[in-house]
């Protein structure tokens, strides 16, 4: 008697787990993982990290895109393999993956491990003066930080105390970290579904080749207010396809633009993927 009693008693809770563990394992957090919190959605950035500043020409900053981007769904975008020819190609590669939240886990932990989620940390400056930032942004538990270390390679002591040389290192170590996941995930092309096309004066050899007609309705135009000289037009739509094909076939990142067959003006198109939470053109 007492044992059927012990039955009845424990049926509903065994039925319970068992509903519990035989959910579809494709249902959304199915997979979830206990850990570091964050947020889950497919435009939700929790971990970034890019290069900035250094003495680079204005082109570069205006295509420059983060080297790494996971969002909180576990889809990577990284930058993709470029040849190293110039001119290069007139939208360089990105390439996209996905990680799952084991996977995100395991990075959020060696961030924590390595001290550095959990405030501002003095990285120091070395005495160089053309080097990039190495910038890492981490969003979790509702906080965004971000850590920015310029020439971060160098942890040689030059300028540097024992601490800054130490949190240099553990920085780099999770940079490397992170590109080595990104690099293993991120296999197929990133198609972005907007670009930002920067549209500046045409500065170089107008000999060299014979120049693009424009394939879109926006009208080409500098911008000699801004801060570059770059005006902006947002590509979006099936304008997209309309210029990837223009560029496969006969553009790269050096060739000069014209609005018309029958025009003269030239221009030089610098041309940004739009990641999954951007919009194309940002203000500022």
């Amino acid at each position: 008697m007492i044992r059927s009693m012990r039955f009845l008693i424990s049926l509903p809770v065994i039925l319970a787990l068992a509903a519990c563990g035989g959910s579809d394992p494709a249902a959304p957090g199915a997979d979830s993982v206990a850990g570091i919190d964050h947020a889950t959605g497919a435009t939700d950035v929790v971990l970034q990290m890019s290069l900035s500043g250094g003495f680079v020409p204005v082109e570069y900053n205006l295509r420059s895109v983060p080297m790494v981007t996971i969002y909180g769904d576990g889809r990577v975008v990284a930058d993709g393999p470029a040849p190293a020819i110039f001119p290069g190609p007139a939208l360089y590669p990105l390439n996209e993956g996905r990680i799952d939240e084991a996977t995100l886990q395991t990075l959020l932990a060696a961030i924590d491990d390595a001290g550095l989620n959990a405030g501002a940390i003095d990285f120091g400056q070395p005495p160089i003066a053309d080097a990039p930032f190495t910038v890492l942004q981490l969003t979790t538990g509702g906080r965004t930080l971000a850590h920015s270390a310029n020439a971060l390679d160098i942890t040689d002591g030059q300028g540097l105390t024992t601490d800054q040389i130490d949190a240099r290192k553990r920085l780099s170590g999770i940079v490397a970290k992170v590109r080595e996941t990104a690099t293993t995930a991120a296999t197929a092309p990133y198609v972005a579904a907007a670009l930002s096309a920067w549209v500046g004066p045409y500065q170089g050899d107008p000999t060299t080749d014979a120049p693009v007609v424009w394939p879109l309705g926006s009208p080409l135009a500098a911008d000699p207010s801004s801060g570059t000289g770059y005006g902006c037009i947002a590509v979006t739509g099936a304008d997209v396809e309309t210029l990837r094909g223009v560029l496969a076939e006969k553009a790269n990142e050096a060739t000069q633009w014209v609005a018309a067959a029958d025009t003269s003006a030239t221009f030089r198109v610098v041309l940004r993927p739009s990641l999954p939470h951007e919009q194309p053109c940002p203000a500022g």
